[in-house]
């Protein structure tokens, strides 16, 4: 795929951060090294970090060496999925460089995942923020989690493309 583009964000926090997002998502093994290629390329001077969401073919180790690699001006958080952390256990990662994000929480994720000392951040599911908007059980659940992360020192980042919808 050669169309990357970078969605730019900013949080609603009292300090906002401006973040950006390699587009689209989630990025496949065969099309990681020319993304970043792209991405090098790229003015980010205004971006706290950036997002790179990985599919599930991609090894994490193999991410973390490609985008340490493109030596990018924006510290690099990947988003994975759960059937990636696994790849976690004795993974030594340059904080300074390099981040990790556990993406699409939802009521299905253990709270133990939340746990693991190499996630800094978590993004919920499109879904799961939906029904919460509707339903008590997952409204509860949503709050455990978001309370758990905060005690974490977590970061926590709502879904993309989750229309406002009341």
């Amino acid at each position: 795929m050669t169309g990357w583009t970078l969605r730019r964000w900013t949080s609603h926090a009292g300090n906002p951060i401006r973040a950006v997002e390699l587009w689209p998502s989630p990025i496949a093994a065969d099309s990681l090294a020319q993304a970043l290629v792209a991405m090098s390329s790229w003015n980010l001077d205004d971006a706290s970090f950036v997002v790179v969401g990985l599919s599930e073919s991609v090894g994490l180790r193999d991410a973390i060496a490609a985008a340490l690699a493109r030596r990018l001006r924006a510290r690099v958080c990947l988003a994975i999925g759960r059937s990636s952390m696994t790849e976690l256990r004795g993974l030594t990662l340059d904080d300074d460089r390099i981040g990790v994000m556990l993406d699409n929480v939802d009521a299905e994720t253990p709270m133990a995942d939340l746990v693991c000392d190499s996630i800094e951040a978590v993004r919920f599911c499109p879904d799961f923020v939906r029904k919460a908007k509707h339903s008590m059980r997952h409204g509860l659940a949503l709050d455990a989690i978001l309370g758990l992360a905060g005690a974490l020192g977590l970061a926590t980042l709502g879904p993309v493309g989750v229309p406002n919808e009341d």
